[in-house]
């Protein structure tokens, strides 16, 4: 069953202050006290809280934002740059947006870039795991949020896996099963929410 993603509202409730202290200590604003925002940092962390970096009238229809995430190891890398291209393309196909970033290999980059990506609501994420464990990424799963993992088995969580044999084959993958709708459950959970390409 998916899980209801928690509000300011509350945190508010959980700390037992108001809904505008939770604001001023979420933005770093001024006017409350270390003590009273320390409970609500408390209570955030407690209920799983994270931002919300999207504006509310930006959101579209079913709470979606129209965009996806995107994390690769390095843009500069062959690979990753036809990966980059094709998740582009199918994107593109469907008026979505590709918000993406470089983990150079390093498991807290990746973390932080994903709750980066995270906070401003996209609507999925795909990744190309570094060595690190991805169980942070959990809460999400639980939410409803399709991760996709791409070229590389994840550790720590259960998530849909696009193994390929070469560069080729990366973008032919992506590309086609994005666009056909056939390639598999992992571009079925990506991409169901928008029509696919050439829809009426």
């Amino acid at each position: 069953m998916t899980k209801k993603r928690a509000t300011m509202k509350d945190v508010a409730a959980r700390a037992g202050v108001g809904f505008k202290t939770v604001s001023r200590v979420v933005n770093d604003e001024p006017g409350v006290s270390e003590l009273t925002a320390a409970k609500v940092r408390k209570a955030a962390a407690e209920l799983n809280y994270r931002r919300d970096m999207t504006a509310g009238n930006l959101r579209r229809a079913a709470g979606r934002t129209d965009s996806v995430g995107l994390l690769v190891a390095s843009v500069d890398n062959e690979f990753d740059a036809k990966l980059h291209r094709a998740v582009e393309d199918a994107a593109q196909a469907r008026r979505v947006s590709v918000f993406s970033s470089s983990t150079d290999e390093d498991a807290e980059r990746e973390r932080q870039r994903a709750l980066t990506l995270l906070a401003r609501r996209v609507d999925g994420l795909v990744l190309m795991p570094s060595s690190g464990d991805l169980s942070f990424l959990q809460h999400e799963l639980d939410l409803g949020t399709p991760v996709i993992a791409v070229d590389r088995p994840p550790k720590g969580i259960s998530i849909d896996t696009l193994m390929v044999d070469n560069e080729t084959g990366a973008r032919d993958s992506v590309t086609t099963s994005s666009s056909t709708g056939t390639g598999g459950s992992w571009s079925w959970r990506i991409w169901r929410p928008w029509p696919p390409p050439h829809s009426g």
